[in-house]
């Protein structure tokens, strides 16, 4: 028995016992009472949405879904399927073969319920995919997750920027009629500001039409997460990857690839590469006297531990292990659930491991085709780089016309989004590379 009926039979027989004690006057029992509160007390909290219903919905369809807020989260779930359903296969909700089913089990909630508590309230009105979609995106996402996310109120925006300290100087009193000292102004370029222009980042999956609903809707859920985590992937690859310069520094984005997410925005590997030696350093050789090394590039920005992570991948992982001094998440302890995704720490720096931490570099720290045995380790000071967001991934669009021609649908969802220093001079170094690990 699956905990949604475990449930329900709970429901249905707090809701017999009442009946019974109504049929007979009689004043309902205090043991009833306490597990209806605690019922409805460990159901989810109402979410309010303001929606539209869906195209393919009847009216009567339309009642049938307005159910309280606290209805069970297996239950929201079956109607973003049941939905998406709808839309894949032209017809309404009513007609799904789940439809029956769905109808037995949440009318069996909210008439407990109400018998219970009276109406609640709180509509819950489905149209399309619940906004779950961007939960899933956040968790999937590792390495994106350690920069501040910027909600962008115009494109492009641009964000303030302190410069500089503002400076002080000596003031003497000043006893003269005129000619008195004025405090000086400084140099005038204590803040300033960064442009962020953020670019659309989409996903696409196509599905065949020769599907009936008994397979649609337990595969809907596994496209969702599927268009979620490529979402996810692609703000990781760009922001490690990326270079939005006319020439891609990998040879394997070329003239060819306008497309290709790696030309979203400027990455990490290329904000060190482009600053030159005074950004990275030869890492052939793993040590930790080679990582502060590296760390020590990046100056004051390097100072705080917490304020910086290294990035690397499964290799440079392995690297590290071999160090003594490496911290694992085993030892680590809470401190590695302070930011997700954490598998230790070195010198109090967290350590990331990202797939897209490319492994096939050569010994300067880029693609070019021809050496393809290197990778590359990052530490960065986290606050020096944002993630800026216009729209944010956080809904999925149903193609069936367009696709019909070849009995198909497909599922799309598009997000506008940019990765940017918000420092960007060569005197603020928030990015250190070490490059030629074997």
């Amino acid at each position: 028995m699956s905990n949604m009926d475990e449930v329900v039979k709970s429901v249905r027989e707090l809701s017999d016992a009442v009946k019974s004690v109504n049929e007979k006057n009689q004043a309902l029992p205090e043991k009833i009472m306490e597990g209806i509160k605690e019922l409805v007390k460990s159901a989810p909290a109402p979410t309010q949405r303001s929606v539209q219903f869906s195209e393919n919905m009847h009216e009567s369809e339309k009642t049938e879904f307005e159910i309280i807020g606290s209805m069970p989260k297996e239950l929201r779930q079956n109607i973003d399927e049941m939905v998406a359903a709808s839309k894949l296969l032209g017809k309404p909700v009513s007609q799904l073969k789940s439809w029956e089913s769905w109808k037995r089990r949440a009318g069996e909630f909210k008439k407990a319920l109400d018998t219970a508590t009276g109406a609640q309230g709180g509509d819950w009105v489905p149209t399309n995919f619940s906004s779950e979609l961007f939960d899933l995106v956040q968790l999937e996402a590792r390495v994106p997750s350690l920069f501040r996310t910027i909600v962008m109120p115009s494109n492009p925006y641009k964000l303030p920027v302190g410069l500089a300290r503002i400076n002080t100087y000596k003031q003497p009193e000043q006893t003269a009629d005129t000619g008195q000292t004025k405090i000086p102004v400084g140099d005038g370029s204590n803040i300033g500001n960064t442009t962020l222009t953020a670019v659309g980042h989409a996903a696409r999956v196509l599905a065949s039409a020769e599907l009936d609903e008994d397979s649609i809707v337990p595969v809907l859920p596994w496209l969702v997460r599927d268009i979620a985590k490529a979402i996810a992937e692609g703000r990781e690859d760009f922001i490690l990857n990326g270079d939005s310069a006319g020439t891609h520094e990998d040879s394997d984005i070329g003239a060819g690839s306008a497309d290709s997410r790696r030309r979203i925005a400027l990455g990490l590997r290329a904000a060190a590469n482009d600053g030159g030696a005074t950004y990275k350093l030869d890492m052939a050789t793993s040590s930790l006297a080679n990582l502060r090394a590296l760390r020590v590039k990046l100056g004051k920005y390097g100072v705080n531990p917490s304020d910086c992570a290294i990035i690397t991948g499964p290799v440079g992982y392995s690297k590290l292990l071999g160090l003594t001094e490496v911290v694992t998440m085993q030892n680590f302890g809470n401190a590695a659930t302070a930011i997700t995704g954490s598998l230790g720490n070195v010198d109090g720096m967290p350590v990331f491991v990202s797939g897209f931490v490319r492994e096939d570099l050569n010994a300067s720290g880029v693609y070019d085709g021809v050496t393809t045995t290197k990778t590359a380790l990052y530490i960065v000071y986290r606050p020096g780089w944002v993630l800026g967001e216009r729209r944010s991934a956080n809904s999925v669009k149903i193609l069936n016309e367009l696709y019909a021609e070849s009995d198909q649908v497909a599922l799309v969802t598009k997000e506008r989004v940019t990765f940017k220093d918000i420092y960007p001079t060569a005197s603020n170094k928030t990015i250190g590379l070490g490059y030629n690990i074997a």
